[in-house]
């Protein structure tokens, strides 16, 4: 059975898809944060030092910025100058808003802000868009892709990710659209420049985050499998890549090896077999086991991801899509048993695999009650999971006393007033969402040859 046998994904609205986009960013506009960790530090000192120095050392920005209460840590030594030790994609990424908010006067807090929201909240909400799309290339079935879609946004981890300057969101938006892209190569709806688009975005997803080259590998494998438009899938590979070496070359002069081998936390991290990728051991199982089934581990914050089991069977009639969503999931979890830990918010090394197991979601066998029930429910838990772990992990201060239900917009604007009404405030984003639902779609005017 190929990918899109039919031509029935033309239900598809753009109304729809806009709904997705801002229910989603709503909400991660309301729980976005106004300042940096140890982790995405590093990220913005490379921005900012771009914006301000034209140049990618950080050496006298990352004191700078990082806030307070915060380990400098993540970072990269290279001679007395420091840089990132981050793969660089998102940090290329904020220069424009950076540059906006910067030049606009805005105070630091206020720049982060807008930084991550048009980073990894867009990415986030474009993601979910992509899948209501796809989702509509496998079934004609219009609620269905808007359920999934809104599942993953807003009921995943994917949430906690949109909200922080992390790379994980935008390492996952960048997958799923060269699968997007791939897929309509495959499908025969694109031609040689949309393949070149899909590698170049797989090779994107390297250049946010390098343990990304698992993605990257399946989706490649998938475009030589449907053997259309190889050599202009890895011309776009290969283009991402050079602009990865490139940047290697500008901060380290040289294009190898990668940022991490500078990295102050190399030793301790990285530093084992091939960066931190080792041969399995009874360790790899214990930790694997730790970051899928512990408190805030991957299934607590996704447990809808046990549905695409359900539904993978039936998702295997797409023998190409099937077998590199599988392979996809097995490399992850190699990887996560060598090196991953839950030091932010759940396994979010787990991120770049997130979206394309929503897809085997589409043929849950929702005609049975018991099924569709468990879901609904499961999906609704998984909500308020994420919804609460949104507000809860991150603060502003580590170690700052909790402040239930006040750590987002509503809580920062009501809590300087001596308003607490903890998680009450959840109230007013969806409100937002209710309206922007019930704005009617335009319908296409229909006209008649006279």
């Amino acid at each position: 059975m190929s990918f899109n046998d039919s031509e029935n994904n033309n239900t598809s609205t753009a109304g729809n898809a806009l709904r997705i986009f801002f229910s989603c960013l709503i909400v991660y506009a309301f729980f976005t944060n106004d300042y940096l960790t140890t982790n995405d530090a590093s990220r913005f000192s490379l921005t900012a030092a771009i914006v301000d120095t034209g140049g990618p050392e950080i050496t006298n920005v990352l004191p700078r910025v990082i806030s307070p209460g915060w380990k400098i840590r993540d970072f990269a030594r290279s001679g007395d100058r420091i840089f990132s030790d981050k793969a660089p994609l998102g940090s290329f990424l904020a220069v424009p808003v950076y540059f906006i908010a910067s030049r606009a006067g805005l105070p630091l807090n206020w720049i982060v802000f807008f930084v991550s929201l048009f980073t990894t909240g867009v990415c986030t909400a474009l993601t979910a868009v992509l899948i209501y799309e796809i989702v509509q290339m496998l079934v004609d079935d219009e609620r269905r892709a808007v359920t999934i879609a809104l599942v993953y946004g807003l009921g995943t981890m994917a949430l906690f990710y949109g909200t922080v300057f992390f790379s994980s969101a935008i390492t996952a938006c960048c997958g799923l659209a060269s699968f997007y892209c791939l897929a309509r190569v495959q499908a025969g709806r694109g031609a040689a420049g949309l393949a070149a688009a899909g590698g170049l975005l797989a090779g994107a997803a390297v250049l946010s985050d390098y343990y990304a080259a698992i993605t990257a590998v399946c989706l490649l494998g998938y475009a030589v499998a449907g053997r259309r438009y190889i050599a202009q899938t890895l011309l776009g590979f290969a283009v991402a890549v050079s602009l990865l070496l490139l940047y290697n070359t500008w901060a380290f002069g040289a294009p190898w090896p990668l940022s991490y081998s500078y990295s102050y936390l190399y030793d301790q991290l990285h530093s084992t077999g091939f960066y931190g990728i080792s041969l399995p051991s009874a360790g790899n199982a214990t930790r694997l086991i730790r970051v899928l089934f512990s408190g805030w581990g991957f299934f607590f914050t996704n447990i809808v991801v046990v549905f695409s089991i359900a539904g993978f069977r039936r998702f295997m009639l797409f023998r190409r899509q099937a077998a590199m969503v599988l392979f996809m999931a097995l490399g992850y979890l190699y990887f996560n048993s060598c090196e991953s830990w839950l030091d932010a918010y759940s396994a979010r090394f787990f991120m770049p695999l997130l979206p394309f197991l929503m897809l085997p979601l589409t043929f849950i066998d929702f005609s049975n009650r018991w099924l569709r029930n468990a879901f609904c429910f499961l999906s609704g838990f998984s909500l308020i999971i994420n919804f609460g772990g949104a507000d809860r992990f991150l603060r502003e201060f580590m170690g700052a006393q909790y402040r239930p239900g006040m750590n987002n917009l509503a809580g920062a604007f009501l809590g300087s007033r001596g308003i607490d009404i903890g998680f009450f405030n959840f109230i007013f984003p969806l409100i937002i969402i209710l309206f922007v639902w019930f704005i009617p779609s335009r319908k296409p005017r229909i006209t008649t040859d006279k």
